[in-house]
């Protein structure tokens, strides 16, 4: 294997960290062509860490509950809830659709591709189209520093535009191929992509489809570590929006600095509803704290996930 090259820039939402990873033999099993990089912290001598608010336990529970938020029990990966892909014949009302709007069909582009698309948003947002993207492991194998790369379609299949970001799956591991810590989407469990750039010139009319490209790098075996983690989430009304406030725990033994959140609000069958965010340019030492307030998303779901992300020093 080539010597590693350390990726000495933290842009990254989901800890990707393709720069150490590219030349090792468990290489990835995707486009060469999407981004990895995501909203995050920018400190350039820092390697980001992040981890769910369902804590450590690699192949534990996902469900919207407990700490990841307030709502029933579903299994992501439970082919039961419907297809794998939507076709465009959803039909179901948009409460409980795993697909909205129920006609954009929702296609896998990569054959081999480990991870998949079962829930997913496009609405229009404050400053464009907005996607929201939920996707299962349905692998036995971590699926780390991946990225989704999303094709629009109009009615006549031609492409739109292609849009890319991080998935971010809110747990983090040391595995042996690499030096930093790695974010994976664990066997059986979950992660969510937020899209808010989707290019200005396509409307919401045109876009008839969505393609989804998936790049990652596979591991058999990966350690859990402690990072940081969210905890105490509330929703309060802001206006006719909704905030999230809750409280950041530094579990690592080392101090991490501007911590940021992620929370997406959920339907019934974990399908994204939006995209809540914030975060401070703070430090936060070892089994310390910050409190935060995200930004108003319009639906409060019945459930939410959240995801803290924060950088430490890499010497």
């Amino acid at each position: 294997m080539p010597a590693r090259t350390p990726l000495m820039n933290a842009t990254l939402a989901a800890a990707s960290i393709v720069a150490v990873l590219s030349g090792c033999s468990k290489a990835a099993t995707s486009t060469d062509a999407v981004s990895s990089a995501g909203a995050a912290s920018t400190e350039s001598s820092a390697s980001s860490v992040a981890n769910a608010s369902t804590a450590n336990n690699a192949k534990g529970s996902d469900g919207a509950t407990g700490n990841d938020g307030e709502g029933p029990h579903y299994d992501p990966c439970d082919k039961s809830l419907g297809p794998s892909e939507n076709t465009g014949s959803d039909s179901v009302q948009p409460d409980n659709a795993r697909f909205v709007p129920p006609g954009l069909a929702n296609v896998g582009l990569n054959e081999t591709a480990a991870l998949r698309v079962y829930a997913s948003t496009l609405e229009r947002g404050s400053s464009g189209l907005a996607l929201y993207v939920a996707v299962c492991n349905e692998s036995q194998r971590y699926q780390c520093s991946a990225a989704m790369q999303v094709e629009l379609y109009d009615d006549a299949g031609q492409v739109l535009g292609t849009v890319s970001n991080a998935v971010q799956s809110g747990r983090v591991f040391n595995v042996s191929e690499s030096p930093y810590p790695i974010s994976c989407v664990a066997p059986g469990q979950r992660g969510m992509a937020a899209i808010t750039d989707l290019p200005s010139e396509v409307t919401f009319e045109q876009v008839k489809s969505l393609g989804y490209r998936f790049s990652v790098f596979q591991f058999d075996e990966a350690t859990p570590l402690a990072a940081t983690r969210v905890s105490q989430i509330e929703p309060f009304a802001a206006g006719d929006a909704t905030v999230f406030r809750g409280t950041v725990t530094n579990d690592a033994t080392l101090a991490v600095k501007n911590p940021v959140v992620s929370v997406f609000p959920l339907n019934a069958v974990g399908r994204p509803l939006g995209y809540a965010t914030t975060g401070a340019a703070e430090e936060i030492p070892p089994a310390g704290t910050w409190s935060f307030e995200t930004s108003a998303v319009a639906e409060r779901g019945v459930a939410h996930v959240a995801y803290a992300l924060a950088s430490f020093p890499v010497d």
